[in-house]
């Protein structure tokens, strides 16, 4: 269950919900706007008179900064508005689309606003002016959905040709798809941006891994699905449909684990944490508001004093402290080691009185079905267990062993490790018996081995001890003194020594000292790593791992020497070769540096400045990593220009009802053949031009196809006296 704090009923479905600094703010599809602060409506009033939304709408987006879009229906036209203090300003009117607008999001950082269309297209703005400063790559279907990362540096958007595209927005292309099998309702990232989370109208939900280009797509439900958001640590997605459940979602594995029963059946229209607060908003009108943080002290408490019993009472009060990280690894360890104490005690009892204090002790871990299903499994081989401990017991080392063949679960217990304990033990008796060379010594050592002799896992092992103990015994001495080429080389040729005690402490020392040059990396201490590769490449099992991290800590290197050269060409080519490279602070920085350069180049276009933006942008013409950027920003400068203009000419047609005489004229069809050169006729430049009749004609006439011409100070072309 959750813990409900309080309820409204509002004018009709709900639509949205956001907040500025002091109230949250509600839209109803009836476009009703609230304004609710300490549980008190301050505002309350139908802002249009258009026609109501669809209950489950996406054509409609409170931001958390107080700024409400709302797109007209049968229209093309987007209203941008802003609430506070019950003071509703108008803001803007956006128009960038053909037809309808079907989704509007607003960026979780409130940085942005992105509309998307009946007409396929995609429009990112920038708040607060709300100027047009990106143009996604269209889609020949509706936009069904559309949500930022976290950073507002990706932006993943869904159409109703059942295609997801992942667009990166710094380098401005799209680095991911992939296809659902029905429209997707509602998407978001997660695991900083690398992981994308959908939940899908027939009940699918899938997670989209944009590194490894990978999709996890699974029918979990069977109920059309309508919302989704994260929980507090990102590692669950609570999920809303058109029911009355509600669903949280394990994110690692991609599987339901709790359920809520929500008060009303009409379907979660929208849903939203604010302040930690869960606000859930009804087709029907209804608004919900839960607390998220009920019962957290207690539950805090009961971790401290490790009641795990109490832990798990509390949190069936509120389900969200389930998805919290800190109970989730409190109640994993508790488990290990309830589990390991009820196995110890069943392989010994399992009448009906232990049985029952052991279930009394774990039954509560059984809402993980996982946990429940490796309790079963144990169970189930309860038999075996005991049979084996009693072979242990009796030193039927035969037995033992081939009971651990057939049933693996028999690893994971003490007992198996006491008898491997054993046999490591009696091995290295046996060697240093051996090694002394006598008729005495060698009969001593086939007898302390001969109840291992018969074990096939143990067989060939002991027999070539018996007759090469010289072997084990320079192997030793290799490692003592650390020659360590040698040792794994003379442990290739003779196999056996892997199954050796030491050569299992060799595996372990080569695993620290692979941790060490990973966290000597992470430090950028570069040099030390690499003198640790060195030693580790000696380490024939991890010859392989060392040296592909000898080649990434050099890569690395010639990155900060680039870096510190400013060699922007030959740093971005690496980047684009090594991805590994992104995690470094300095790629970071350069990254930074270059999102200034090109947002000042776009503020300074966007206010007409085009030959000082195309000054800024002119020393990275050449890198071909910032291209498609740079397009952007130049298509957006030229479009602005253009419309600059034609509003300049419409200005002095109604004031002279001719052009200016003391200007050169405009060449209006080299500037447009110019700018179709460069990025088509699109319909941005369409709607530019519509305008004016006689420069759209000009530009109806035009018959050109694109082709590679440089960048210009400006797009206008004059016609010269």
């Amino acid at each position: 269950m959750l813990s409900l704090m309080s309820k409204y009923r509002l004018n009709s479905s709900i639509l949205s919900i956001g907040a500025n600094d002091k109230s949250v703010i509600i839209l109803d599809s009836n476009y009703t706007l609230y304004e609710l602060l300490d549980d008190e409506f301050i505002f309350v009033k139908k802002i249009f008179d258009f026609t109501p939304q669809h209950h489950f709408s996406k054509a409609c987006a409170v931001s958390m900064q107080g700024f409400i879009a709302i797109g007209k229906p049968k229209s093309n036209l987007c209203e941008i508005l802003y609430l506070k203090n019950g003071n509703l300003k108008h803001i803007k009117t956006l128009s960038w689309h053909k037809a309808d607008i079907y989704n509007i999001r607003f960026s979780r950082d409130g940085k942005f606003l992105v509309t998307g269309g009946e007409d396929g297209k995609v429009f990112v703005f920038r708040l607060p002016d709300f100027h047009i400063v990106n143009i996604l790559p269209p889609r020949p279907d509706y936009i069904s959905n559309i949500h930022f990362g976290k950073i507002s540096k990706l932006i993943v958007y869904s159409s109703y040709d059942l295609q997801n595209c992942v667009f990166d927005m710094e380098q401005n292309i799209i680095v991911g798809t992939f296809n659902t099998n029905s429209v997707v309702e509602d998407i978001v990232f997660f695991h900083n941006d690398k992981k994308i989370f959908c939940v899908c109208s027939n009940g699918e939900s899938g997670i989209y891994d944009i590194e490894n280009k990978s999709l996890d797509l699974k029918q979990n439900y069977n109920f059309w699905l309508t919302r989704t958001g994260l929980s507090k640590d990102d590692n669950y997605a609570y999920i809303g449909a058109r029911g009355n459940i509600l669903s949280y979602l394990h994110l690692d594995t991609n599987t339901p684990r709790f359920n809520v029963l929500l008060e009303y059946e009409d379907g979660v229209s929208f849903m939203r944490v604010i302040n930690a607060r869960l606000y859930i908003g009804y087709s029907n009108g209804y608004l919900q508001i839960f607390d998220l943080t009920k019962y957290e002290n207690e539950l805090q408490k009961a971790i401290d004093n490790n009641d795990y019993k109490n832990a798990k009472e509390i949190s069936d009060k509120n389900i969200s402290l389930k998805t919290h990280k800190i109970y989730i690894e409190f109640m994993k360890q508790c488990w290990e080691n309830e589990f390991k104490k009820a196995k110890e005690m069943l392989q010994k009892d399992t009448s009906e009185t232990t049985l029952n204090n052991v279930m009394n002790n774990i039954k509560v871990f059984f809402e993980d079905k996982d946990k429940k299903d490796e309790f079963s499994e144990f169970m189930s081989n309860i038999g075996v267990f005991k049979e084996f401990n009693e072979a242990v017991l009796t030193k039927d080392y035969v037995k033992a062993y081939k009971l651990i063949e057939e049933n693996t679960m028999i690893k994971q217990t003490s007992e198996f490790e006491k008898l491997e304990n054993i046999y490591n033990q009696t091995f290295e008796a046996a060697k240093k018996l051996l090694l002394n060379n006598s008729l005495e010594s060698t009969n001593e050592a086939n007898i302390i081995l001969k109840p291992f002799l018969l074990v096939p896992s143990k067989k060939e092992t002991i027999n070539v001890l018996l007759r090469n103990a010289n072997k084990f015994a320079q192997a030793d001495l290799l490692l003592k003194n650390k020659h360590f080429v040698d040792y794994f080389k003379l442990a290739e040729s003779f196999k056996e020594i892997k199954n050796t005690p030491n050569y299992k402490k060799a595996i372990i020392f080569g695993e620290q000292i692979l941790a060490t040059i990973n966290e000597l990396e992470t430090k950028q201490n570069f040099n030390k790593a690499l003198e640790l590769t060195e030693i580790l490449i000696k380490f024939v099992p991890f010859s392989k791992v060392a040296l592909d991290k000898k080649n990434d800590i050099n890569l690395k290197v010639e990155f900060l020497n680039l870096y510190n050269k400013k060699e922007y060409i030959k740093i971005y080519q690496s980047i684009q070769k090594y991805a590994s490279l992104k995690g470094l602070l300095e790629y970071i920085n350069l990254s930074n540096h270059f999102n200034k350069i090109f947002d000042d180049a776009l503020n300074l276009a966007i206010n007409g400045e085009n030959k000082t933006a195309y000054n800024i942008l002119k020393p990275y013409f050449n890198i071909p990593f910032w291209k498609n950027r740079i397009d952007s920003i130049f298509n957006l400068s030229y479009l602005n220009e253009i419309e600059i203009n034609i509003d300049k000419l419409q200005e002095n047609d109604k004031a002279t009802q001719s052009n200016a005489k003391d200007e050169n004229p405009i060449n209006w069809k080299l500037t447009l053949e110019t700018y179709i050169y460069m990025f088509g006729k699109n319909d941005e430049l369409i709607k530019i031009c519509s305008k004016n009749n006689e420069i759209l004609d000009i530009l109806n006439k035009l018959e050109v196809e694109s082709k590679d011409i440089d960048y210009l100070p400006s797009i206008i072309i004059y016609d010269t006296l």
